[in-house]
């Protein structure tokens, strides 16, 4: 998001996550927004500590840093004292000049946190809505992102087994609405460019 340049986020449905405390501590600008007042007035008054903070920007081995590989053996990395590398020396938990905003009330209202954003994130938010709502939640929230914006989405397939289609719940509306689509498992040369339109960064869970 640096590197694009993306600096205002929004994340819909923010519950009691620590997401919004971690991307404002790398510098960004973040609503989170709720339903629930009694969570955001829960939120305001969390104090999270920098290293609780710094692990959401630990690197999972599928993904690779933004330097090039040749600099550093990459078994080295993760295998020797990986964990601890990754936070002092590619942590943007440590950058700061972020800002955090609490808001509650109804994403289905276009009235409410219009935005725009240059990201949304949503986390197993859209997929609590009846059938007959999520179309119109995903409108509601696409509203408000701005032309060249990142629509992060995770949806949790609990149901999923062996042998099942493997697919985000929501893939097909966002191709249907003009979105590029990306898997969170990407390579380098796959990432997301500049004013490459929307685009749907997808993931999901399953278990």
């Amino acid at each position: 998001m640096s590197k694009l340049g993306l600096r205002t986020i929004l994340t819909a449905g923010n519950g009691l996550s620590l997401e919004s405390h971690a991307l404002a501590s790398a510098g960004f600008h973040v609503t989170a927004a709720d339903l629930s007042a009694w969570a955001i007035e829960f939120m305001k008054k969390v104090q999270p500590k920098p290293n609780g903070l710094r692990r959401y920007f630990t690197y999972p081995g599928y993904l690779r840093p933004s330097f090039p590989p040749s600099i550093l053996d990459m078994r080295l990395l993760w295998h020797y004292n990986s964990r601890n590398l990754r936070s002092r020396l590619f942590n943007p938990a440590r950058r700061g000049g972020g800002t955090l905003s609490f808001l509650s009330g109804d994403l289905l209202d276009p009235t409410f946190c219009e935005g725009p954003f240059d990201v949304v994130i949503e986390r197993c938010t859209v997929q609590l809505f009846s059938n007959s709502e999520r179309d119109k939640i995903l409108e509601r929230l696409s509203a408000r992102l701005n032309p060249n914006g990142i629509f992060v989405s995770h949806c949790h397939m609990g149901w999923w087994r062996p042998g099942d289609a493997e697919e985000h719940m929501f893939e097909s509306w966002f191709r249907e609405h003009g979105f590029l689509i990306h898997m969170e498992r990407v390579d380098r040369s796959d990432r997301p460019q500049k004013n490459s339109g929307r685009i749907a960064l997808l993931s999901y869970s399953t278990g």
